[in-house]
Formats: structure tokens, sequence, C-alpha cells
């Protein structure tokens, strides 16, 4: 194993998710089309991030990361309330499909 990723985990008292850039998630050759709708999409500085559910979506990262031989770590930021559920849910605005954001209507 070479390099070792970090990930920050944003927590509030009721859940967390794994921040990830669309990027690198790509780029892993991550199963996009396993994540579901409970996480979030957001952007900063001009990068598309997906917040990846710690239930069941935080799992197509960890087994990306796996079948890619990277050693990761989760850093827990805390914060109540928690920024992350009012960014759009990932289920109303991406298509994986597609590979793409749903056109405004």
């Amino acid at each position: 194993m070479g390099e070792k990723r970090v990930y920050e985990v944003h927590t509030d008292p009721g859940h967390g998710w794994a921040k990830v850039s669309l990027e690198e998630l790509r780029d892993l050759n991550a199963d996009l089309q396993k994540i579901s709708g409970y996480s979030y999409i957001g952007k900063h500085e001009g990068e598309t991030f997906i917040y990846l559910e710690e239930d069941q979506d935080i799992l197509v990262l960890i087994k990306a990361l796996g079948i890619n031989d990277i050693e990761f770590e989760f850093k827990e930021i805390y914060a109540d309330p928690g920024f992350v559920r009012y960014l759009p849910q990932l289920g109303s605005m991406y298509d994986w499909r597609r590979g793409g954001f749903w056109e405004a209507r």
C-alpha cells in the first residue's frame, strides 16, 4: 500500500456523511449507481462533492478504495446543526445513468 487518504465525515446529532469529490469517485471507478438519494451533493470552490451517508453509501467509497489498494481514514467533524442536511439530496439532482445533473424544469 502506498498513499493514505483522509476523508472528512460531517456529523450532526442524528447522522453522518463522508465528503468525497465526484471526480475522485469517478477516478476510483466507484459503483456510482449504488449511491442512494440519502446522500447529498454540494459545490465548493468550483468542485463538486458528494456527501455519502454513513449507513450504506459510504460502502461504495470503502469498496473502491479497497479495490484500488488505497489506505484511508475518516476524520469526524461534528456540528449541531450540521450544514449537510441543507444541501440538495443527491437523488433529486443527479442522474447516474446519464452521468449528469437533471435539467432545470
